[in-house]
């Protein structure tokens, strides 16, 4: 049996394989054995249905020693890499300074850029006279040496290889409530994922007895 910790409401539509249909998945992650949560809950019924699959760059490549002492369970001042942020308000705010921040980093250049962030596995398209790129944007409290990736996203970057951007925004902080632009490092990176650079985060998880398709 699994415990698997959602993010939010927040969910991806999908396209079934086999019928083409739309399907909605939840985003979260499986909690290893150990994590507080895990003990809490191994054992108890969870009535939802789906669960999607995201990847994180390898977390051997990083400095065990700024490993956070949640596992990277959540997004947080001190953490080494992006983890879940589970107030919808902080979340929000940080998705959106830091797609704002890629896009106008684009528009300052002479690029026309267009947010598609709204079910596109990618944030933004930008143009400039035949060269049309895909931006993705990451926000994250922690120090950014990895961030959550869906598979939607990875298998994206794949298919468009050399045409995918990434910027990450990392040690984003708030005052008074708001993202304080001053804060922080903003990177923009090639998007090219590799297997090595990946490291399984979610599973697509069917409840035991759940035979619906």
């Amino acid at each position: 049996m699994l415990v698997a910790e959602l993010h939010g409401p927040d969910h991806e539509i999908l396209a079934d394989n086999r019928t083409g249909a739309p399907k909605k998945a939840l985003i979260g992650r499986v909690l290893p054995v150990g994590h507080p949560i895990h003990g809490a809950l191994m054992g108890t019924l969870v009535e939802y249905r789906r669960n999607p699959v995201s990847y994180d760059p390898d977390p051997d490549t990083a400095n065990p020693a700024d490993a956070d002492p949640s596992g990277g369970a959540w997004d947080a001042p001190g953490a080494s890499g992006q983890g879940l942020q589970m107030d919808p308000d902080v979340r929000r705010a940080i998705e959106n300074a830091a797609q704002d921040r890629l896009m106008r980093h684009y528009r300052d250049r002479g690029w026309t850029v267009t947010d598609t962030r709204q079910n596109h596995p990618y944030d933004a398209i930008a143009v400039r006279d035949v060269k049309r790129i895909y931006l993705e944007a990451k926000g994250t409290q922690s120090g950014g040496h990895s961030v959550i990736v869906t598979r939607n996203e990875v298998d994206h970057a794949r298919q468009h290889p050399g045409r995918c951007v990434m910027g990450v925004w990392s040690g984003m902080r708030f005052v008074d409530g708001e993202v304080d632009p001053e804060t922080g490092d903003f990177r923009i990176l090639d998007f090219n994922p590799t297997d090595p650079q990946l490291n399984p985060r979610d599973f697509d998880w069917r409840l035991p007895g759940d035979d619906a398709t």
